[in-house]
């Protein structure tokens, strides 16, 4: 890929799949004489995995804290508030309060780190500052879609769709996910190529480990595991409700992940009230967030992937299916590109906590048939998901993006 020696990774997000591919990528990055910077807006955690790639790491602001959530008033199913300001006011105080003064920072790093082009890991509504500073500093940028964002009406979509016009490259992880940018911000669909997330899946199944089971509590049991950030469109409340239909003492779920966002903490007390009205506190187990999410699907008897929305792919489907784990899905978005239903999974209505109860217990009642599921949903995962091939992937864009700027002579 001549030409692109230093890119910088603009990452929004501590947690999720778009994190754990950037991991993926970034660790393959030296051995194809690229340098990789990743710009955070603070300083999380994740930043430790970051530097173990390779990588870089600058933060914005790194001794900010999330700010605390007003208790009073009414709220959403998401624990956010149900009034909020005009979305014009709205839009215009995020540009003016967040936008621009990280737009200044990110020209900095991008004059100072002497970057050849910007990759902005999450979409475009995320990276806004990003793209703000590589149009300033006449660096090519790149786009990787990896979320299903539909604009309110408001400022917030013109200033995105101006943006989107000066990207050089986009990618999406599923087609659904370019088709729903193209939609919204008035980008070609050929100038998306959308690339497979990486994946390393080698050591994906496992053997089932009593002592963990032990730990969670899960001995003897038949297990469901639901791994996933804790936010309303993830579904979580269907899961719970579809337990309480299914009515089994002899079958436990297993909740993996944490809060995803500042109103995450009141959707999860509002989660474990629900378990407690349903009386599900012995078979509904919220471990928080894991580190040996390989471990857990190795005790489970289904994964399961209920969200309500759209889901742009859905990482933890590809993982589980690795792990030769028989999968339920919610039949949306980019899961229709994953799961061939009653081949490799079985599909079901979002939303519908009686089709998902009943999913669960055709798979737990008929073992040989949710078998046979797994296996095919493994081969073909193996077959299809290549980390390398995602590299190879990314740094064409990379190079075309490149390409494209000096035959523009910009």
């Amino acid at each position: 890929m001549p030409g692109v020696r230093r890119v910088l990774f603009a990452q929004q997000y501590p947690a999720g799949g778009s994190i754990a591919s950037l991991i993926e990528l970034l660790q393959r990055l030296p051995d194809r004489g690229v340098e990789a910077i990743v710009a955070l807006p603070t300083d999380w955690s994740v930043r430790a995995e970051l530097e173990a790639t390779g990588a870089r790491v600058v933060a914005f602001e790194p001794e900010r804290s999330s700010p605390p959530v007003e208790p009073d008033g009414p709220r959403r199913d998401d624990g956010s508030p149900t009034e909020r300001s005009s979305s014009v006011r709205r839009d215009l105080r995020r540009l003016a309060s967040r936008d621009l003064p990280h737009a200044r920072w990110m020209q900095q790093v991008l004059r100072a780190e002497q970057i050849d082009l910007l990759h902005a890991n999450n979409e475009v509504v995320s990276n806004r500052a990003a793209l703000i500073a590589a149009r300033r500093c006449r660096i090519p940028s790149v786009v990787h879609v990896r979320g299903m964002y539909a604009y309110p009406r408001g400022l917030a979509r013109a200033v995105d769709r101006r943006l989107a016009a000066g990207v050089d490259g986009y990618l999406a992880i599923s087609r659904a996910a370019a088709d729903l940018t193209a939609q919204q911000l008035g980008v070609d669909p050929t100038r998306i190529s959308v690339v497979d997330n990486p994946f390393d899946l080698r050591d994906a199944e496992r053997e089932p480990s009593p002592e963990l089971a032990r730990e969670l509590g899960v001995d003897g049991r038949r297990v469901i595991a639901m791994v996933g950030r804790i936010t309303g469109w993830k579904g979580h409340r269907v899961l719970i409700d579809a337990m309480h239909q299914l009515d089994r003492a002899d079958v436990a779920v297993l909740v993996v992940g944490g809060p995803a966002s500042t109103y995450g903490p009141m959707l999860l007390e509002q989660l474990r009230a629900r378990v407690r009205e349903l009386g599900l506190e012995d078979r509904v187990l919220f471990t928080g967030p894991r580190r040996d999410v390989p471990d857990i699907l190795a005790l489970a008897d289904v994964a399961v992937h209920c969200s309500v929305e759209p889901e742009p792919f859905g990482r933890v489907i590809v993982e589980a299916m690795a792990a030769r784990v028989p999968v339920i899905a919610s039949a949306a978005g980019g899961v229709l590109e994953i799961v061939d239903d009653r081949r490799t999974g079985l599909l079901v209505a979002p939303g519908d906590p009686d089709a998902l109860a009943a999913a669960i217990a055709e798979v737990l009642d008929h073992p040989s048939e949710a078998a046979q599921l797994a296996a095919a949903a493994q081969r073909e995962v193996v077959a299809r998901f290549d980390a390398e091939a995602h590299v190879d992937a990314v740094l064409e864009v990379h190079g075309r993006a490149l390409a494209t700027r000096r035959r523009a002579g910009r």
